[in-house]
């Protein structure tokens, strides 16, 4: 055995054979440039969040914390040293969590691509998911020096067939991880991945003098299959009710769920017929919105697939099918934020009536064109109402129990403190592990989003029929 082999042996034992037969058959690849997914992110580009942002979100000093900042929305993850990364993919692998234990192999091939033993344990986790382009090169990779390593291709992107649900809440936000940076890797860091908002199915109000139809709220389990790249989002406009009617079959076909059958969905035939046979069995009622449109790009097979989308009036003011921006999925998973613009009718910068404000919130409210701002990359999980919700929190913070945190921050005072100031996500665990239903709040007109600018000046951003989040535009 060389000394390249006896270094690698040490800092680098096997993972637990188990995981490779734990998960069969998961996901596809696409092609890339680039030799390592996570690698190729960015720094992020601050290392704190303006204190309008804090000030402005439920417990939002803890990312004041440089430390707290860096681990749980920055790439300090990133910079742990081997062997922390080692024991706690080890760990996530013992107990079942194939995703995290995936992203967390990514994470030490692209810090130490010269560990022969990174790649192998890579290339067994990303076989136990069945990507087998990824198993190909990571296995290619563990017998060749730095300089001879081929590149890895992103593996984890919209349209790829989720086969198994991840073990646990922690192993969904490592799946959400791998999508964002796969994705990023695939299309560029400024990509917004989205679903329709109707996703999880809809369901009818009758108020006694009108009838219409909302989204149900978007369950986890909906997200990562039903995700696409958003492209050319054009909002719908306003029009006279009285030229404009919309048929309740839209979504009388869709009470018990939909789905938006992106990829490879088994059952988007049978959807697609059933809204068929209900198209002429129901009345009409006034809607006050039309047109709207948007182009899904999805990745089946590893080839480009560019669906053009059309959003529905669904009676009075709402309307389904709009895309919903998945901040978690956008910008690759080391940045703490993700660029978004918002779009109206024509698709050019909308206009709302909105706060600027630095500092604490404050301002009078007055109509202005939103230009592309800087969204942190958090969001809050909800259960039964909408009042039962989270602080909004992050991926890492989502992915990394106490174990990990303490672990992987060498520093032990250090460790205690930021285990101290992270959020408990045991009970929302077993939820997400019994299978009960978790949804995750989105902007809509009631509940904003805060972006902020390059000055770091803070603007309350909520979305609308006519005015959607989109893909953030160059020079605006």
């Amino acid at each position: 055995m060389n000394a390249h082999s006896l270094a690698t042996s040490r800092i680098l034992g096997a993972v637990p054979a188990a995981v490779a037969v734990l998960w069969v058959g998961c996901a596809s690849s696409t092609p890339s440039s680039g030799a390592h997914a996570v690698e190729s992110q960015t720094a992020a580009p601050r290392n704190a969040y303006p204190s309008c942002v804090t000030s402005s979100i439920d417990n939002g000093s803890r990312f004041e914390d440089p430390d707290y900042f860096g681990l749980m929305v920055g790439d300090a993850l990133a910079r742990a040293t081997p062997e922390r990364l080692f024991e706690r993919m080890k760990a996530a692998a013992a107990q079942g969590e194939t995703y995290k234990a995936l992203y967390l192999s990514r994470l030490l091939t692209a810090a130490s691509p010269e560990l022969s033993g990174g790649w192998a344990n890579r290339a067994a986790l990303a076989g136990s998911l069945g990507l087998s382009r990824e198993q190909a090169a990571a296995a290619s990779n563990a017998g060749k020096p730095v300089g001879e390593q081929v590149a890895v291709p992103p593996s984890f992107v919209p349209g790829v067939p989720i086969a198994h649900r991840p073990a646990s809440l922690g192993d969904w936000a490592a799946a959400m991880s791998l999508l964002a940076d796969d994705t990023a890797v695939r299309e560029g860091g400024a990509t917004l991945v989205a679903v329709r908002d109707d996703v999880s199915g809809l369901q009818t109000v009758n108020d006694g003098e009108s009838r219409y139809a909302v989204s149900k709220p978007m369950t986890l389990d909906d997200l990562l299959p039903n995700s696409f790249v958003l492209l050319a989002p054009h909002a719908m406009s306003e029009h006279n009710t009285d030229g404009g009617k919309m048929a309740l079959s839209i979504f009388m076909a869709a009470m018990g769920g939909v789905s938006a059958a992106y990829g490879n969905s088994a059952n988007s035939a049978a959807l697609s017929e059933s809204a068929g046979r209900l198209a002429g069995e129901s009345t009409v009622v006034a809607s006050h919105w039309k047109g709207g449109s948007f182009t899904a790009r999805t990745f089946p097979d590893g080839t480009v697939k560019n669906i053009a989308e059309k959003p529905k009036p669904a009676g009075e003011y709402q309307a389904i099918g709009v895309p919903q921006p998945l901040v978690w999925a956008s910008g690759g998973s080391l940045r703490p934020t993700a660029m978004m613009a918002l779009v109206g009718s024509g698709g050019d910068p909308a206009k709302i009536r909105t706060r600027r404000y630095e500092g604490s919130p404050a301002g009078v409210a007055k109509e202005q064109k939103i230009p592309s701002l800087l969204y942190p990359r958090l969001a809050s999980l909800c259960r039964g109402s909408r009042s039962d919700c989270t602080i909004p929190v992050s991926l890492t913070e989502l992915m990394l129990q106490r174990a990990d945190v303490d672990a992987l921050v060498t520093d032990p005072a250090a460790a205690s403190r930021l285990g101290a100031a992270a959020y408990d996500f045991g009970e929302w665990n077993q939820l997400y592990t019994s299978g009960e239903p978790i949804t995750l709040e989105t902007a809509t007109m009631k509940q904003s989003l805060v972006g902020y600018d390059r000055r770091g000046a803070c603007y309350e951003v909520s979305s609308a029929p006519d005015h959607w989040f989109g893909p953030a535009t160059p020079g605006r």
